[in-house]
């Protein structure tokens, strides 16, 4: 009997001898009998000491890009000397590249020795031209020879540089300041210093094209729609999984989904906030949290027991589908709500650097916080939760179950505050609740649905899939002794951002769960919320108003499922496409006949609802999957890995983010880890297409033999 230091890692049995290995990366051999043991440290050498000009040298280095934990690419190694004291001031991840084949092999040895190698420092030989090292790794670059490193003078050479470098905080150093080709670069983004012998060149800003996801729905207005231009086809940039599974929500609970601004994407676990790194999936902070003030206990209902809606009908549950995010991101800022406060985290370190809490009202102490949201300077929060009395849940366990979600899906009140200082700019009662879903902002303004959700006011023969029930004593908590809420009565507000004037207000036609505004026509869309994995919703009705004046555009019945994506002058629902403006179904030319037909896509079995970017629409479609907005393809496949119940794929920051968030999933797919996509030219995507049958002759055809889908050429022609 002996005792382990540390964790057994593995076992191996041989020539009458137990080794063991252990985590911390000891090794063990046992024999049998009595004999002597015999103790073996491999003690780490420390590495030459660096002359004082290469301390300051590096000192100086990493100044700019102070804070950065990330990955240094250093190209070309010298004596060494630099690349050691590099390591020996930082915790940064050195990943050098050098041509010489014995100078690869001595350098290796000396970090080998110093038991750096493989942990905080890798050398590979060749240069930027020869390793395919993976775009925007790198927060620092250290070019000590820029004729070792690759750099030729051509513009090609120095557009590969600043290709590697990490959007935002990427710094390059180089060792000469007369490198022709840095100092002509002109790319967006990017600032070159010349300064002691050196030249800097900085990566200022976002990736052309990109966009953040601040919100649930991607942004305040619940577009559900990214403005990030990230197009197909596109290659893995990175995979693995840093982060603890016990990080991530279980997928049935339907969390919000990660957040994602400035290179970093948030994302909540049960009792935790963290922040990962876009570029290349590293975790930068780790925030745990009470319980997230119950949101946590509430989006990991999966543990506690099935849900069934008030009909008995057992269903995933609805989390944040219906009661919203309890976290929303800026660039300086993520405002986390816990009960009754606000905790203002700094985006960068995950530091509390505030609480903000809810102002009491009249004379008692402040209320839950439901609704959270930020347009320009101001905080939006939802004060208290609306009841509506459905059933007598001590009789019934469905209509309790039920209750949790659906007492928690609209707000008392709203209540808008300075989001730096919290100071009350307006608060407004509610008549009948103010949905979550339905509050959005944009253009100074704020709209809001005050009415009783579809799931209050059911008729007793509506059943979630639209049948009819059997009885209604059997399902209907109206028929245990408490009467259904009556038909809605609500109200359709719009209020001014910033002093909570009513600008107008609407009774008739005031309906459904939704609301989603296009700041860019100022048009506001009404509409259901009906999905799966939701609390019942009709789907059978959408309108638009103008968004200055509340003037009805168009209000049509229209049988769909949501949440509906707002992209440009087009309504995205779960099927189709009705046009913003006039509400007519969109239409596109069938491409085998040429004939027109409805526009739609489709997708494979698969939890949860899609989301869209201006060239992607994103969803699980079996695997993860989407559908080619620029081709107008068909629908396909990322391959390999499935996508959450809460929709995960989120195109942002120039790439398509997919952390893992499918725990508890048994479903068996080959992969299970989070990664991270971006547009590769040369990579081919193939789709399959659903475009229905039809009696017209074929005009256009491409027949590929063999090929595993469907592609669509520039000219149109369908493959």
């Amino acid at each position: 009997r002996e005792k382990i230091e540390g964790t057994v890692w593995s076992m191996l049995a041989g020539d009458g001898k137990l080794f063991v290995v252990t985590e911390e990366g000891q090794l063990y051999c046992f024999g049998a009998g009595q004999t002597d043991t015999r103790r073996y440290r491999n003690e780490a050498a420390a590495l030459p000491s660096a002359a004082a000009e290469d301390r300051a040298q590096i000192q100086r280095v990493l100044q700019e890009n102070p804070g950065d934990r990330g990955y240094c690419l250093w190209l070309g190694t010298g004596d060494g000397s630099l690349l050691h004291e590099m390591l020996r001031q930082s915790s940064v991840h050195v990943i050098a590249l050098e041509p010489d084949a014995a100078r690869v092999v001595s350098l290796r040895q000396e970090l080998d020795r110093a038991g750096l190698y493989g942990t905080r420092a890798c050398v590979l030989q060749g240069d930027i031209h020869s390793i395919p090292i993976p775009s925007y790794i790198a927060a620092w670059i250290v070019v000590q020879n820029p004729a070792v490193a690759g750099l030729d003078g051509t513009r090609q050479a120095a557009e590969r540089l600043c290709r590697l470098l990490r959007p935002y905080t990427g710094v390059a150093w180089v060792a000469a300041a007369d490198e022709p080709s840095l100092a002509k670069i002109d790319m967006a983004g990017f600032r070159v210093e010349v300064r002691e012998g050196t030249t800097l060149v900085r990566r200022t800003g976002a990736l052309p094209g990109s966009a953040d996801w601040t919100h649930q729905y991607g942004d305040v207005a619940n577009t559900v729609c990214s403005k990030d231009q990230l197009a197909p086809p596109l290659g893995l940039l990175w995979f693995g999984e840093e982060a603890a599974y016990a990080d991530v929500l279980p997928r049935h609970g339907h969390g919000p989904p990660e957040q994602v601004v400035d290179g970093r994407l948030f994302i909540q676990g049960p009792n935790s906030l963290s922040a990962r790194d876009v570029y290349t999936g590293r975790i930068l902070w780790r925030k745990p949290l009470r319980d997230l003030g119950g949101f946590g206990v509430y989006y990991d209902h999966t543990y506690k027991h099935d849900f069934r809606d008030l009909g008995g009908n057992q269903r995933h549950i609805p989390g944040a589908n219906v009661r919203g995010t309890n976290f929303v991101a800026t660039a300086d800022h993520i405002y986390v709500i816990q009960n009754a406060e606000c905790h203002v985290l700094d985006a960068r370190t995950g530091q509390t650097r505030q609480v903000i809490r809810l102002p009491e009202h009249a004379g008692t102490p402040p209320q839950a916080w439901g609704y959270i949201g930020v347009c320009d300077d101001c905080l939006i929060a939802g004060a208290g939760f609306a009841r509506y009395g459905i059933g007598t849940p001590q009789d019934n366990k469905d209509v309790a179950n039920a209750m949790t979600v659906f007492d928690k899906s609209a707000a008392r009140r709203l209540v808008v505050m300075n989001r730096h200082t919290g100071a009350v700019l307006w608060t407004l009662e509610a008549q009948r609740g103010f949905l979550h879903n339905a509050i959005v902002a944009g253009q100074g303004k704020i709209f809001c649905l005050d009415i009783a959700p579809p799931y209050a006011t059911r008729k007793p023969t509506e059943t979630s899939d639209g049948g009819k029930r059997r009885a209604a004593a059997e399902t209907d908590p109206s028929a245990q002794g408490q009467p259904s809420l009556p038909a809605p009565a609500g109200r359709l507000l719009a209020l001014d951002l910033h002093s909570g004037k009513v600008l107008w207000e609407k009774h008739d036609g005031a309906f459904g769960s939704w609301l989603g505004y296009s700041d860019q026509f100022d048009v506001l869309l009404q509409a259901y919320r009906k999905s799966r994995d939701m609390a019942w919703e009709p789907g059978d009705r959408m309108a638009t108003l103008q968004g200055a004046t509340g003037a009805v555009i168009w209000d049509q019945k229209i049988t769909y499922t949501g949440p509906c994506m707002l992209l440009g002058e087009m309504i995205l629902t779960q099927e189709s496409a009705y046009d913003l403006r006039t509400g007519r179904q969109r239409m596109r030319e069938h491409p085998l006949t040429q004939e027109p037909v409805p526009w739609e896509y489709s997708r494979n079995y698969g939890c949860g609802t899609a989301v869209a970017s201006q060239n992607l629409i994103t969803f699980r479609s079996a695997a993860a999957g989407f559908y080619d907005l620029t081709s107008d393809a068909g629908t396909g496949n990322f391959g390999g890995f499935r996508s959450s119940c809460t929709s995960n794929l989120v195109v942002a920051n120039g790439v398509l983010n997919a952390p893992d968030y499918t725990k508890t999933c048994t479903c068996s797919y080959q992969n299970q880890t989070s990664l991270a996509l971006i547009h590769m030219p040369d990579v081919e995507m193939w789709a399959f297409s659903d475009i229905g049958a039809s009696t017209a002759p074929v005009r256009n055809v491409g027949i590929n033999f063999g090929a595993p889908g469907d592609r669509m050429t520039r000219e149109g022609t369908l493959w």
